[in-house]
């Protein structure tokens, strides 16, 4: 399939497609400059600085159990967004 028809198969022309893919490009530079200075950590440095974290919160907060229901709630909204090309 040539771009054209690509395009209108989507509903979209080619002029908007490219426009969309210089700005993705664009959003990609962008993202690795931002974590370029950031530091690499393995996994275990990393569960370390999670650890640390979670120690600076106060006692009860740590034995409390974990409530997800914010997050199985935002899973539910969200899966009532249809998906591109669905």
């Amino acid at each position: 399939m040539n771009e054209k028809s690509e395009g209108v198969r989507f509903g979209f022309d080619g002029a908007h497609i490219q426009q969309r893919t210089n700005a993705l490009a664009e959003f990609g530079d962008w993202e690795r400059r931002q974590y370029a200075g950031f530091p690499h950590l393995d996994p275990g440095q990393a569960i370390r600085i999670i650890g640390e974290i979670v120690a600076l919160l106060p006692e009860d907060s740590r034995q409390r159990p974990v409530d997800t229901n914010g997050v199985q709630r935002l899973h539910k909204i969200l899966s009532k967004i249809p998906r591109f090309g669905e």
